[in-house]
């Protein structure tokens, strides 16, 4: 179950990482037009 549990919170960690990324990434490109 430990196992399990630390996979799910990394996989949450890299996807809030990845969304904020993205954010980041479209709103520079707004920005920029």
């Amino acid at each position: 179950v430990g196992i399990a549990v630390n996979t799910a919170v990394v996989m949450a960690s890299l996807l809030v990482f990845v969304v904020d990324f993205i954010a980041v990434f479209v709103t520079d490109i707004f920005y920029d037009m």
